[in-house]
């Protein structure tokens, strides 16, 4: 019985389907964007007081859900940095063999700010090193539309491990990227918000080493253009600059996993080289780097969710 159960899901000489398992993983990394503002001739850099988070994902078939939070066990020191929440939702739809999308929404209250090149603008000096920005917030909205061209090439091994890439394997997966992202700090009365647009060109490929162990590998030029507000509060009108931007990066991506019917789990280190205009008010830090760590299980859900599932993957027209 149990080898009737497992044959089904193989439906490829390249990769194994977990179709009719249920994912549960968790996730340990520290993606959390720190950025540069510039504007009216001042330079600072504004960063949460954490630098880790901490995620919990569930998928099954063609839907990925991931909640993200930073437990105050991962946070730094409060009194010199202050308090810092965070909170991230992912979700991950595949409608077909080849197109992928997802959506993401981040939101992180609490910042401070280090590296001021002009502290006269700023009367919030609570010590020496660092201006503490409490109510400062910011929330990006994102979503990421992918198409991959290799049928033989699992993407879903590679973003959640709904798959099991079994033979070594390539493709050519171009995405476009477009974002909303929104500052605001009732203490310094300004809002800040950027709209940006981005098309890579990735490629990846997975070494399968044996049965259970594997290595990924991407590497991913973009281009894209961006548009800037910061709006700051006066007293008789509010002060509201514009700028645009062109903006080039690379992404890379090296990780290894190990995968069975029922435990997996890997490392990925990622790389983010970022170039802006000149003119850009907000700027992501040029160069960043992630490590994250995972491990999850695979097991039988109830009847019911399948079901559902299935008669989801039925009706799609995209499939």
């Amino acid at each position: 019985m149990y080898s009737q159960e497992e044959s089904s899901f193989s439906n490829s000489v390249y990769f194994e389907t977990m179709q009719n398992k249920l994912n549960l993983k968790f996730e340990l990394d520290n993606d959390l964007e720190t950025f540069e503002i510039d504007v009216n001739n001042s330079k600072y850099s504004v960063k949460p007081n954490t630098g880790l988070r901490m995620s919990i994902a569930v998928n099954h078939k063609f839907l990925n859900l991931s909640l993200g939070f930073s437990p105050k066990f991962l946070k730094g020191d409060s009194d010199l940095k202050g308090n810092t929440t965070v909170f991230k939702i992912n979700l991950d739809f595949f409608f077909s063999k080849k197109w992928a999308q997802t959506f993401e929404v981040s939101n992180i209250a609490g910042y401070y700010i280090e590296d001021v090149s002009d502290f006269n603008n700023f009367n919030l000096l609570s010590n020496t090193e660092y201006i503490i920005l409490p109510h400062a917030k910011t929330r990006v909205y994102r979503g990421i539309t992918s198409y991959n061209f290799n049928k033989n090439y699992s993407l879903k091994a590679v973003l959640n491990q709904n798959e099991i890439q079994r033979k070594s394997a390539g493709s050519f997966i171009p995405s476009y990227t477009y974002e909303y992202f929104k500052m605001t700090n009732n203490s310094l009365f300004q809002k800040v918000q950027s709209v940006n647009f981005i098309l890579n060109t990735a490629y990846y490929y997975t070494f399968v080493i044996n049965k259970k162990w594997y290595s990924n590998l991407s590497l991913s030029p973009g281009l894209g253009y961006g548009f800037n507000k910061v709006s700051t509060e006066g007293v008789d009108k509010d002060d509201i600059n514009w700028s645009g931007k062109f903006i080039y990066n690379i992404n890379s991506l090296i990780g290894l996993g190990y995968n069975s019917n029922s435990f997996f789990g890997g490392i990925t280190f990622s790389a983010v080289a970022t170039s802006y205009d000149n003119i850009a008010i907000v700027k992501l830090k040029n160069v960043r780097s992630f490590i994250k760590i995972s491990v999850g299980y695979r097991f039988k859900p109830p009847k019911f969710i399948n079901k559902s599932f299935d008669w989801i993957e039925d009706t799609n027209p995209l499939k």
